[in-house]
């Protein structure tokens, strides 16, 4: 099976909130991929992709990532995918890196006025 990389996640995610016909910030994208991270770690002692997170001003972050997708920190990411996009990573990836990611999807699953709790989840810990 393929490793999985942080873009393939990262459009997965995008994907997930324009079927919703919602859409992620820069901002969001960073923290779902950082959570889905450290919950790969925490469960399995396993990254699910390799790139390292630096700490910025406002948390964690894939510098490649900000290069990739960025247009604005709070500007919505403009990368349109299709439900077709979503059924070929499902098949790619291994059931338990799915479940997890559904998982983190699930427990951050929130509107754009709530994208501040990030911050103060961050925050705290």
């Amino acid at each position: 099976m393929e490793e999985v990389t942080y873009s393939e996640i990262a459009d997965y995610f995008i994907s997930f909130y324009y079927q919703k016909g919602d859409n992620i910030t820069n901002f969001r994208l960073h923290k779902l991929l950082y959570y889905a991270q450290v919950k790969s770690l925490a469960l399995y002692n396993k990254r699910l992709f390799n790139e390292d997170f630096f700490a910025w001003k406002h948390g964690p972050a894939l510098p490649a990532l900000h290069r990739d997708y960025n247009n604005g920190h709070w500007s919505p990411v403009s990368k349109e995918q299709s439900q077709h996009y979503i059924q070929a990573f499902e098949k790619k990836i291994k059931d338990h890196q799915l479940l997890l990611l559904k998982e983190v999807l699930a427990r951050y699953d929130w509107t754009r006025a709530a994208a501040d709790t990030l911050n103060v989840i961050r925050g705290a810990q």
